[in-house]
């Protein structure tokens, strides 16, 4: 089994407080994901400040360009799970990616309109 370690970081993009956990070590394994560079929002709300999940990046040809995902867009929650008060790690490992080519669910709050959008992605493979 493969330990990961995970270095905490918090920066301020668009004057909200992000909080992150990036991967120093990254498994060798195949895994599905959309495509997106993700961080998680600080939240003085939740008892460890773990806010909803903001999209910073998009890799060319993803399904999340493919779909419309933005920079910028808030992910509420992926397959009908909430992701405010959840751990990054988790969002990220047990929702966000899964096989290739399995369907995920997304409802995203859009940073230019006060909305929210349902979408549905396909995961591709990607290496880690």
């Amino acid at each position: 089994m493969k330990t990961q370690r995970f270095l905490r970081v918090a920066f301020v993009c668009a004057g909200l407080l992000l909080l992150s956990q990036l991967p120093l070590l990254f498994a060798a394994d195949k895994f599905g994901g959309i495509g997106a560079t993700v961080a998680q929002l600080y939240d003085q709300e939740t008892p460890e400040h773990l806010g909803e999940l903001v999209v910073l990046a998009l890799q060319v040809k993803s399904p999340g360009v493919a779909s419309g995902l933005q920079p910028g867009d808030i992910i509420l929650e992926i397959d009908g799970v909430t992701t405010k008060g959840k751990k990054f790690e988790t969002l990220v490992t047990k929702h966000l990616r899964g096989p290739a080519n399995s369907k995920v669910k997304l409802k995203i709050r859009r940073h230019s309109a006060n909305k929210t959008l349902d979408l549905e992605l396909r995961r591709v493979a990607i290496e880690g």
